[in-house]
């Protein structure tokens, strides 16, 4: 993913496209936490997975615009995706067929990881009762 992200910024700089993929790629720094965390719905219902997706979606872009060093990966279609600094992200996302919210995180360490990620996403998500009490997050709580 650090890979596609990084040829869509690329392919921008004209100085860049002569680049080769393994010169593009060898600076990349591989990150210690790669994580997929998976949130039921407590009802089991797409419909209810929707709308709380999109409230989280919400809630995430305003805390963006608050949070340093979140950042907004407006370039991403798959959910929604935060930079959150030296290379390090989440994006959460829809199943396509099961009522569950996927959180897919990376990270240096798992320092960074519950520091930069985990703690204010919960702290987000656990504020708004909607979310609370429809969306399953013990496997948050328990990272």
């Amino acid at each position: 993913m650090k890979v596609t992200s990084l040829l869509t910024r690329l392919r921008q700089d004209p100085e860049q496209a002569a680049t080769s993929l393994l010169e593009l790629i060898a600076d990349l720094q591989e990150l210690d936490i790669i994580e997929e965390l998976r949130f039921p719905m407590t009802d089991d219902s797409l419909d209810t997975m929707h709308q709380v997706f999109d409230v989280c979606a919400k809630g995430i872009e305003r805390t963006c615009q608050d949070l340093e060093p979140w950042s907004l990966d407006t370039e991403n279609l798959e959910g929604i995706r935060v930079r959150v600094g030296e290379g390090q992200f989440f994006m959460l996302r829809k199943s396509l067929h099961d009522p569950i919210i996927s959180l897919q995180l990376e990270a240096l360490d798992r320092d960074q990881a519950q520091t930069l990620i985990v703690d204010p996403l919960m702290a987000l998500l656990e504020s708004d009762e909607p979310i609370k009490s429809s969306l399953d997050l013990n496997i948050l709580r328990n990272f």
